[in-house]
């Protein structure tokens, strides 16, 4: 079943409805990462459990990751975005670093959701949707626990029961993927998106707030798991590496400076290119953009 892009490239039309507004605003800064003392790496959990949980999923927005699950620890790498984002207990401190480019952010989870990773202007909010549960399925094997708003409602999180994690590592990973926290991994999501909304067009887009929505319609499934296993616990896993330099926007953590080219060029398709190129020749011609004053 289709699950949305799944690489930077296909994705690029997702985002510029939903991300452009904050990126314009922001100008892609990258440069107010500031040289930070060396830390130590990350207290990784104890390894209570000999297996963990590894799962490959997709999701419509994020495209591939990788999940390496304990009950008291999870690490989640983006396989198309190049991030990787670690909690674990005690403190369930979320940090996220790009190997690439050896830089990191670390925040409270309580502060955290997915769509900081690409939207600076994101505060972190829980997706406040009220379900329950409301029956069980199979799903990837595994048995599954659907949550829905009601039992016959087209929007559905399937999440597994075996896998057994605490509250706090189950809340890490629904907030990554902007879902209602419940004590579950989630496994499969259908959301009901109902009639579809009328993208704006045209220059200036950056003043008009409807390109913010989500313009999809129907019923859309958001995520979807690739595969699942077990494999053995390794503490390794679950630590952060040491020395990286500390970013305070997560979204220079999330994008690497190609990826924030290309949505650069995706700006300058959709007419900013134009605008800028109006501004350039006014700059450069004054006349011309006061209507010009000739003297006869």
């Amino acid at each position: 079943m289709h699950a949305g892009p799944t690489n930077p490239t296909a994705m690029r039309s997702r985002l510029r409805d939903r991300l452009l507004i904050c990126f314009v605003s922001i100008g892609l800064a990258t440069g107010t990462a500031a040289a930070q003392p060396a830390r130590a790496p990350v207290q990784a959990a104890p390894a209570a459990q000999k297996e963990i949980w590894i799962l490959d999923q997709t999701y419509a927005d994020r495209g591939r990751a990788k999940l390496f699950i304990s009950r008291d620890a999870v690490k989640i790498v983006s396989t198309d975005w190049g991030y990787t984002l670690i909690a674990t207990a005690p403190d369930w401190t979320v940090y996220c670093f790009r190997p690439e480019d050896k830089i990191e952010w670390h925040g409270k989870l309580e502060a955290f959701d997915g769509q900081m990773l690409f939207d600076p202007v994101a505060t972190g909010e829980v997706n406040d949707m009220q379900i329950t549960a409301v029956g069980r399925a199979r799903q990837n094997g595994l048995k599954c626990i659907r949550f829905a708003p009601f039992r016959w409602s087209m929007t559905a999180f399937y999440e597994a029961e075996e896998i057994n994690v605490s509250r706090k590592a189950s809340e890490f990973i629904n907030r990554f993927y902007d879902f209602p926290i419940t004590d579950k991994v989630p496994i499969l999501c259908r959301i009901d998106r109902g009639v579809g909304k009328t993208a704006p067009d045209g220059k200036g887009l950056w003043y008009k707030i409807e390109v913010g929505k989500d313009l999809r319609n129907g019923v859309t499934t958001e995520l979807t798991t690739n595969s699942c296993q077990k494999a053995p616990y390794k503490a390794s896993d679950f630590s952060c590496p040491q020395g990286y330099k500390h970013v305070s926007d997560l979204t220079q953590v999330a994008y690497s400076p190609k990826q924030k080219g290309a949505i650069s060029e995706v700006m300058d398709q959709l007419g900013f290119a134009s605008d800028r190129e109006t501004k350039r020749k006014q700059s450069s011609n004054p006349a011309a953009g006061s209507g010009g004053n000739s003297s006869r």
